[in-house]
């Protein structure tokens, strides 16, 4: 099934370079964003962010993951 909530907080995220930022945006907790991202992650069994970068950076999984994404959205938005 898929989750618009998982382009959504991605993009997110990437877009504002910060978990707490993005957390504000999309009003929900900074800690629930986080769970949220590590499940997506868990789930495809890929790392989507270096945690580590100041600021926070998609990895390159995660950049061919958001272009997918985007992809599929385009698709079923011409649909």
């Amino acid at each position: 099934v898929f989750d618009r909530r998982y382009y959504t907080y991605v993009k997110a995220v990437e877009k504002s370079q910060n978990f707490t930022r993005a957390a504000e945006q999309l009003y929900i907790s900074q800690p629930a964003l986080s769970r949220f991202i590590k499940r997506v992650e868990n789930e495809l069994g890929i790392v989507l962010f270096d945690r580590d970068a100041m600021p926070t950076k998609l990895t390159e999984q995660g950049i061919i993951y958001l272009s997918y994404m985007e992809k599929f959205l385009a698709m079923e938005k011409e649909m």
